[in-house]
């Protein structure tokens, strides 16, 4: 609930970071299982330096879907507002409502993020579709860190990094592979 207080939305749109406080929507297709979802933006600090990293980047973001229906129409804006009108006081009774309203929602249960790119790829327009997933969302936040601590002899330098900007992606992924995290990739 705490991280709710400090929510922040914005995207790289059109070459700039929009307003922190600003909402951007996109529809999702995540195949047969899941389905196509409006997803809502949410802002990670670890963003910040991807347009600075790839700097013909013009676009990008990260979205969020949540667990079902009355979670995610009804309870989260009340949550959000309690928490804007009285951050202190709505935190435990805000984390209940929000609790109870998870646990309404029905199997099958699963994590998926995904990455739809499109740019070039040795000089031909390409487009990158990438996803790992997991049942289990607990696991599926913790099995990318002990991937990363699997590769920290070669990795390891002074100073405090962010993981994504550290990891050997390819590693990452076949350690995480390894721990049950379902990894795809498709190249058009």
């Amino acid at each position: 609930m705490e991280g709710f207080i400090h929510y922040q939305a914005q995207v790289f749109k059109d070459g700039a970071w929009t307003k922190p406080g600003s909402w951007d929507m996109r529809k999702f297709d995540f195949g047969e299982e899941v389905g196509t979802k409006l997803y809502y933006s949410m802002f990670f600090e670890e963003l910040r330096d991807i347009p600075e990293m790839y700097p013909t980047l013009r676009d990008t973001g990260f979205y969020i879907s949540g667990w079902n229906l009355l979670a995610d129409l009804l309870i989260t804006p009340i949550v959000m507002l309690a928490l804007k009108l009285a951050p202190r006081l709505s935190i435990r009774p805000m984390g209940k409502l929000m609790w109870w309203a998870m646990n309404r929602s029905k199997p099958p249960y699963r994590v998926v993020l995904k990455v739809e790119a499109t740019g070039q790829l040795n000089g031909k327009q390409a487009r990158v579709d990438a996803s790992i997933e997991h049942e289990d969302g607990y696991e599926l936040t913790a099995i990318p860190v002990v991937a990363l601590l699997m590769q920290y002899d070669q990795i390891r330098k002074p100073g405090l990094h962010m993981m994504g900007h550290l990891a050997e992606p390819d590693c990452l992924f076949d350690d995480m592979q390894q721990m049950g995290v379902r990894v795809s990739t498709s190249i058009r």
